[in-house]
Protein backbone atom coordinates (compact mmCIF):
# COMPACT_ATOMS: atom_id res chain seq x y z
CA UNK A 1 0.00 0.00 0.00
CA UNK A 2 1.14 3.24 -0.93
CA UNK A 3 -0.28 6.31 1.52
CA UNK A 4 0.06 9.74 0.29
CA UNK A 5 -2.66 12.76 1.11
CA UNK A 6 -4.41 12.25 -1.72
CA UNK A 7 -4.64 8.58 -1.05
CA UNK A 8 -5.68 9.08 2.23
CA UNK A 9 -8.08 11.85 1.04
CA UNK A 10 -9.77 9.45 -1.14
CA UNK A 11 -10.25 6.74 1.71
CA UNK A 12 -11.97 9.45 3.86
CA UNK A 13 -14.25 10.28 1.14
CA UNK A 14 -14.67 6.89 0.28
CA UNK A 15 -15.57 6.07 3.82
CA UNK A 16 -17.60 9.59 4.23
CA UNK A 17 -19.68 8.90 1.03
CA UNK A 18 -20.38 5.47 2.29
CA UNK A 19 -21.57 6.50 5.44
CA UNK A 20 -24.16 9.19 3.74
CA UNK A 21 -25.39 6.56 1.21
CA UNK A 22 -26.41 4.06 4.26
CA UNK A 23 -28.42 6.67 5.91
CA UNK A 24 -30.32 7.59 2.61
CA UNK A 25 -30.67 4.02 1.66
CA UNK A 26 -32.66 3.55 5.71
CA UNK A 27 -35.19 6.60 5.28
CA UNK A 28 -35.69 4.89 1.16
CA UNK A 29 -36.30 1.66 2.80
CA UNK A 30 -39.53 3.41 4.82
CA UNK A 31 -40.36 5.15 1.59
CA UNK A 32 -40.58 2.78 -0.37
CA UNK A 33 -42.79 0.30 1.77
CA UNK A 34 -44.66 3.22 3.18
CA UNK A 35 -45.44 6.29 0.80
CA UNK A 36 -48.78 7.38 0.61
CA UNK A 37 -49.51 10.49 -1.11
CA UNK A 38 -52.96 10.48 -0.72
CA UNK A 39 -52.80 9.86 2.93
CA UNK A 40 -52.84 12.45 5.70
CA UNK A 41 -52.12 10.81 8.70
CA UNK A 42 -48.38 11.83 10.79
CA UNK A 43 -46.20 9.44 9.38
CA UNK A 44 -47.01 10.62 5.86
CA UNK A 45 -46.09 13.80 6.63
CA UNK A 46 -42.93 13.05 8.82
CA UNK A 47 -41.75 10.68 5.34
CA UNK A 48 -42.40 13.62 3.12
CA UNK A 49 -40.28 15.65 5.48
CA UNK A 50 -37.55 12.67 5.72
CA UNK A 51 -37.47 12.71 1.98
CA UNK A 52 -36.89 15.97 1.40
CA UNK A 53 -33.56 15.34 3.58
CA UNK A 54 -32.99 12.22 2.07
CA UNK A 55 -33.11 13.45 -2.22
CA UNK A 56 -30.68 16.61 -0.80
CA UNK A 57 -28.07 13.92 0.43
CA UNK A 58 -28.38 11.92 -2.34
CA UNK A 59 -28.12 14.63 -4.70
CA UNK A 60 -25.29 16.32 -3.58
CA UNK A 61 -23.41 12.74 -3.21
CA UNK A 62 -24.04 11.98 -6.03
CA UNK A 63 -23.00 15.03 -7.73
CA UNK A 64 -19.62 14.61 -5.81
CA UNK A 65 -19.24 11.09 -6.89
CA UNK A 66 -19.82 12.58 -10.42
CA UNK A 67 -16.85 15.31 -9.59
CA UNK A 68 -14.56 12.54 -8.03
CA UNK A 69 -13.33 11.17 -11.56
CA UNK A 70 -11.67 14.35 -11.27
CA UNK A 71 -10.29 14.04 -7.72
CA UNK A 72 -9.71 9.95 -8.76
CA UNK A 73 -7.36 11.43 -11.86
CA UNK A 74 -5.58 13.57 -9.60
CA UNK A 75 -4.85 11.06 -7.57
CA UNK A 76 -3.43 8.60 -10.27
CA UNK A 77 -1.21 11.62 -10.84
CA UNK A 78 0.35 11.78 -7.35
CA UNK A 79 1.06 7.71 -7.46
CA UNK A 80 2.85 7.81 -10.98
CA UNK A 81 5.22 10.04 -8.94
CA UNK A 82 6.17 6.73 -6.67
CA UNK A 83 5.70 3.87 -8.59
CA UNK A 84 8.29 3.22 -10.72
CA UNK A 85 7.74 2.66 -14.75
CA UNK A 86 4.85 4.83 -14.10
CA UNK A 87 5.27 8.08 -16.38
CA UNK A 88 1.76 9.33 -16.03
CA UNK A 89 -1.74 8.29 -14.54
CA UNK A 90 -1.84 5.64 -17.44
CA UNK A 91 0.86 3.76 -15.90
CA UNK A 92 -0.19 3.88 -12.44
CA UNK A 93 -3.95 2.96 -13.76
CA UNK A 94 -1.43 -0.62 -14.61
CA UNK A 95 0.35 -0.76 -11.52
CA UNK A 96 -2.19 -3.96 -10.65
CA UNK A 97 -5.19 -5.14 -12.00
CA UNK A 98 -7.87 -3.09 -10.07
CA UNK A 99 -6.74 0.36 -12.16
CA UNK A 100 -8.77 0.22 -15.63
CA UNK A 101 -11.74 -1.70 -13.84
CA UNK A 102 -11.78 0.99 -11.11
CA UNK A 103 -11.64 3.65 -14.03
CA UNK A 104 -14.72 2.82 -16.07
CA UNK A 105 -16.49 1.57 -13.27
CA UNK A 106 -16.33 5.16 -12.05
CA UNK A 107 -17.38 6.02 -15.43
CA UNK A 108 -20.04 4.11 -15.33
CA UNK A 109 -21.46 4.79 -12.34
CA UNK A 110 -21.00 8.71 -12.76
CA UNK A 111 -23.60 8.39 -15.76
CA UNK A 112 -26.30 6.59 -13.91
CA UNK A 113 -25.91 8.79 -11.09
CA UNK A 114 -26.45 11.45 -13.54
CA UNK A 115 -29.26 9.61 -14.54
CA UNK A 116 -31.15 9.36 -11.05
CA UNK A 117 -30.50 13.53 -10.17
CA UNK A 118 -32.95 13.65 -14.03
CA UNK A 119 -35.11 11.84 -12.45
CA UNK A 120 -35.25 13.39 -9.41
CA UNK A 121 -35.21 16.64 -11.47
CA UNK A 122 -38.37 15.52 -12.94
CA UNK A 123 -40.15 14.08 -9.63
CA UNK A 124 -39.42 18.03 -8.33
CA UNK A 125 -41.51 19.21 -10.83
CA UNK A 126 -44.58 17.11 -10.05
CA UNK A 127 -47.41 18.45 -8.00
CA UNK A 128 -48.45 15.12 -6.87
CA UNK A 129 -45.11 13.50 -6.42
CA UNK A 130 -45.87 10.83 -8.78
CA UNK A 131 -42.09 9.35 -8.98
CA UNK A 132 -41.01 9.49 -5.32
CA UNK A 133 -41.34 6.28 -4.89
CA UNK A 134 -40.27 5.25 -8.13
CA UNK A 135 -36.69 7.23 -8.06
CA UNK A 136 -36.11 5.32 -4.24
CA UNK A 137 -36.31 2.24 -5.20
CA UNK A 138 -34.18 3.15 -8.16
CA UNK A 139 -31.35 4.08 -5.55
CA UNK A 140 -31.29 0.32 -4.45
CA UNK A 141 -30.49 -0.58 -8.36
CA UNK A 142 -27.72 2.18 -7.80
CA UNK A 143 -26.40 1.05 -4.76
CA UNK A 144 -24.33 -2.11 -5.39
CA UNK A 145 -22.71 -0.05 -8.20
CA UNK A 146 -21.45 2.29 -5.81
CA UNK A 147 -20.92 -0.30 -3.83
CA UNK A 148 -18.51 -1.98 -6.44
CA UNK A 149 -17.46 1.59 -7.27
CA UNK A 150 -16.03 2.19 -3.37
CA UNK A 151 -14.54 -1.59 -3.23
CA UNK A 152 -12.56 -1.24 -6.70
CA UNK A 153 -10.91 2.12 -5.43
CA UNK A 154 -9.75 0.59 -2.28
CA UNK A 155 -8.84 -2.48 -3.35
CA UNK A 156 -6.49 -0.38 -6.04
CA UNK A 157 -5.26 1.54 -3.32
CA UNK A 158 -4.53 -0.79 -1.50
CA UNK A 159 -3.01 -2.97 -3.78
CA UNK A 160 -0.32 -0.42 -4.62
CA UNK A 161 3.02 -1.74 -4.26
CA UNK A 162 6.26 0.75 -4.88
CA UNK A 163 8.60 -2.35 -5.69
CA UNK A 164 6.76 -3.81 -8.36
CA UNK A 165 7.79 -1.74 -11.37
CA UNK A 166 4.77 -1.08 -14.29
CA UNK A 167 4.11 -0.18 -17.83
CA UNK A 168 4.21 3.64 -19.19
CA UNK A 169 1.95 5.05 -21.06
CA UNK A 170 4.56 4.69 -24.62
CA UNK A 171 4.19 0.44 -23.69
CA UNK A 172 0.72 0.65 -22.84
CA UNK A 173 -0.65 2.74 -26.13
CA UNK A 174 2.15 1.17 -28.63
CA UNK A 175 1.41 0.81 -32.13
CA UNK A 176 1.16 -2.69 -33.25
CA UNK A 177 1.62 -4.06 -29.98
CA UNK A 178 -0.27 -5.95 -27.51
CA UNK A 179 -3.38 -5.29 -25.64
CA UNK A 180 -6.34 -3.05 -26.11
CA UNK A 181 -4.82 0.13 -25.84
CA UNK A 182 -2.09 -0.68 -28.48
CA UNK A 183 -5.38 -1.96 -31.12
CA UNK A 184 -6.95 1.22 -30.42
CA UNK A 185 -3.95 3.04 -31.28
CA UNK A 186 -3.32 0.83 -34.11
CA UNK A 187 -6.53 2.07 -35.67
CA UNK A 188 -6.31 3.83 -39.32
CA UNK A 189 -5.74 7.82 -37.70
CA UNK A 190 -7.34 8.96 -41.39
CA UNK A 191 -10.11 6.73 -41.14
CA UNK A 192 -11.35 7.74 -37.82
CA UNK A 193 -10.98 10.59 -38.29
CA UNK A 194 -13.51 10.32 -41.72
CA UNK A 195 -15.85 8.60 -39.49
CA UNK A 196 -15.84 11.68 -36.62
CA UNK A 197 -15.98 14.35 -38.34
CA UNK A 198 -19.10 12.55 -40.35
CA UNK A 199 -20.88 11.47 -37.36
CA UNK A 200 -20.90 14.09 -35.50
CA UNK A 201 -22.80 16.73 -38.19
CA UNK A 202 -25.26 13.76 -38.39
CA UNK A 203 -26.08 13.67 -34.53
CA UNK A 204 -26.40 17.42 -34.65
CA UNK A 205 -29.06 17.06 -37.78
CA UNK A 206 -30.54 15.06 -35.78
CA UNK A 207 -31.06 17.22 -32.64
CA UNK A 208 -31.72 20.02 -34.45
CA UNK A 209 -34.93 18.12 -36.23
CA UNK A 210 -35.94 16.79 -31.99
CA UNK A 211 -36.11 19.83 -31.14
CA UNK A 212 -38.78 21.49 -32.89
CA UNK A 213 -40.63 18.13 -33.36
CA UNK A 214 -41.52 15.64 -31.29
CA UNK A 215 -40.88 11.77 -31.62
CA UNK A 216 -40.38 9.04 -29.77
CA UNK A 217 -38.81 7.07 -31.98
CA UNK A 218 -36.17 9.88 -32.69
CA UNK A 219 -35.60 10.48 -29.01
CA UNK A 220 -34.66 6.78 -29.01
CA UNK A 221 -32.79 7.23 -32.08
CA UNK A 222 -30.60 10.31 -30.56
CA UNK A 223 -29.79 8.57 -27.36
CA UNK A 224 -29.13 5.55 -29.40
CA UNK A 225 -26.09 7.49 -31.61
CA UNK A 226 -24.75 9.73 -29.05
CA UNK A 227 -24.00 6.18 -26.83
CA UNK A 228 -22.36 5.24 -30.20
CA UNK A 229 -20.54 8.82 -31.12
CA UNK A 230 -19.38 8.34 -27.08
CA UNK A 231 -17.29 5.05 -28.16
CA UNK A 232 -16.07 6.59 -31.18
CA UNK A 233 -14.92 10.06 -29.86
CA UNK A 234 -13.29 8.13 -27.17
CA UNK A 235 -11.44 5.84 -30.08
CA UNK A 236 -10.97 9.19 -31.62
CA UNK A 237 -9.29 10.92 -29.17
CA UNK A 238 -6.43 7.86 -28.97
CA UNK A 239 -6.01 7.49 -32.46
CA UNK A 240 -5.67 10.89 -33.10
CA UNK A 241 -6.71 14.40 -31.46
CA UNK A 242 -3.74 13.22 -28.77
CA UNK A 243 -1.22 13.15 -31.28
CA UNK A 244 -1.86 16.25 -32.70
CA UNK A 245 -1.74 17.77 -29.47
CA UNK A 246 1.32 16.00 -28.74
CA UNK A 247 2.52 16.55 -32.40
CA UNK A 248 3.76 13.10 -32.15
CA UNK A 249 2.34 10.36 -34.79
CA UNK A 250 3.67 7.56 -31.72
CA UNK A 251 2.27 9.00 -28.48
CA UNK A 252 -1.59 8.37 -28.12
CA UNK A 253 -1.95 8.63 -24.18
CA UNK A 254 -5.54 9.88 -24.12
CA UNK A 255 -4.69 10.74 -19.98
CA UNK A 256 -1.60 13.02 -20.49
CA UNK A 257 -3.25 15.34 -22.58
CA UNK A 258 -5.01 16.86 -19.23
CA UNK A 259 -1.66 18.22 -18.01
CA UNK A 260 0.06 21.24 -17.63
CA UNK A 261 2.63 21.25 -20.62
CA UNK A 262 -0.73 20.33 -22.68
CA UNK A 263 -2.55 23.72 -21.16
CA UNK A 264 -4.91 21.36 -19.10
CA UNK A 265 -7.08 20.99 -22.66
CA UNK A 266 -7.65 17.23 -21.80
CA UNK A 267 -10.12 18.69 -19.12
CA UNK A 268 -11.97 20.70 -21.53
CA UNK A 269 -12.21 17.89 -23.93
CA UNK A 270 -13.31 15.33 -21.50
CA UNK A 271 -15.63 17.65 -19.72
CA UNK A 272 -17.96 18.53 -23.25
CA UNK A 273 -17.50 15.14 -24.36
CA UNK A 274 -19.44 13.85 -21.42
CA UNK A 275 -21.87 16.54 -20.59
CA UNK A 276 -22.95 16.41 -24.20
CA UNK A 277 -22.93 12.52 -24.24
CA UNK A 278 -25.09 12.29 -21.38
CA UNK A 279 -27.60 14.94 -22.56
CA UNK A 280 -27.97 12.95 -25.40
CA UNK A 281 -28.86 9.87 -23.54
CA UNK A 282 -31.57 11.58 -21.65
CA UNK A 283 -34.47 12.04 -24.60
CA UNK A 284 -34.12 8.47 -25.16
CA UNK A 285 -34.41 7.66 -21.12
CA UNK A 286 -36.62 10.10 -19.94
CA UNK A 287 -39.23 8.72 -22.71
CA UNK A 288 -39.79 5.30 -20.65
CA UNK A 289 -40.70 8.12 -17.95
CA UNK A 290 -43.75 8.90 -19.58
CA UNK A 291 -45.08 5.48 -19.08
CA UNK A 292 -45.49 6.21 -15.49
CA UNK A 293 -48.92 8.50 -16.42
CA UNK A 294 -49.76 11.31 -14.56
CA UNK A 295 -48.69 14.91 -15.32
CA UNK A 296 -45.19 13.43 -15.95
CA UNK A 297 -45.83 14.05 -19.79
CA UNK A 298 -45.39 17.51 -20.33
CA UNK A 299 -42.47 17.99 -17.87
CA UNK A 300 -40.58 15.15 -19.54
CA UNK A 301 -41.45 16.82 -23.09
CA UNK A 302 -39.75 20.10 -22.07
CA UNK A 303 -36.98 18.36 -20.34
CA UNK A 304 -36.31 16.29 -23.88
CA UNK A 305 -36.33 19.89 -25.81
CA UNK A 306 -33.95 21.11 -23.25
CA UNK A 307 -31.58 18.10 -23.24
CA UNK A 308 -31.55 18.07 -26.74
CA UNK A 309 -30.21 22.09 -27.00
CA UNK A 310 -27.46 21.18 -24.28
CA UNK A 311 -26.42 18.37 -25.85
CA UNK A 312 -26.10 20.05 -29.08
CA UNK A 313 -23.89 23.05 -27.55
CA UNK A 314 -21.35 20.52 -25.98
CA UNK A 315 -21.15 18.55 -29.23
CA UNK A 316 -20.18 21.68 -30.88
CA UNK A 317 -17.52 22.97 -28.55
CA UNK A 318 -16.07 18.96 -27.93
CA UNK A 319 -15.91 19.09 -31.82
CA UNK A 320 -14.49 22.48 -31.91
CA UNK A 321 -11.79 21.55 -29.26
CA UNK A 322 -10.94 18.16 -31.04
CA UNK A 323 -10.47 20.20 -34.31
CA UNK A 324 -8.07 22.89 -32.30
CA UNK A 325 -5.08 21.10 -32.38
CA UNK A 326 -5.03 19.63 -35.92
CA UNK A 327 -5.78 23.30 -36.95
CA UNK A 328 -2.95 24.69 -34.92
CA UNK A 329 -0.59 21.69 -36.02
CA UNK A 330 -1.59 22.34 -39.62
CA UNK A 331 -1.07 26.69 -39.45
CA UNK A 332 2.50 25.58 -37.49
CA UNK A 333 3.58 23.22 -40.23
CA UNK A 334 2.36 24.98 -43.13
CA UNK A 335 0.28 22.48 -44.09
CA UNK A 336 2.42 19.22 -42.88
CA UNK A 337 0.43 15.89 -42.47
CA UNK A 338 1.57 14.39 -39.12
CA UNK A 339 0.71 11.12 -39.70
CA UNK A 340 2.38 11.05 -43.04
Amino acid sequence: MILNPWVISMYVGILGMALLYSYALTISAQIVRYWDINSMEEGQLILERKSYLSSTIIQYGLGIEIVSIVLFYMTLESMAEVIPGAMCATGALKANMYGFPALFLKMAVAFVCAVWIIIHHVDTKLEDFHLTRFKYRCLFVLAPLLLCDFALQFLYFLNLDPNVITSCCGVVFEIEGEGFGSSVASLPPETMMLTFFISIPILLSMGYFLSTKKSPIGYYLYSLFGLILFVISILGIISFVAPYIYEMPTLHCPLNIMRREYHYIGYLLYAFLFIASFFSLVPGLSEFLKRKGGQIQNVVDDMQRKSIKISIVFWVLFFATSLLPIVLFEIRSEGGNLFS
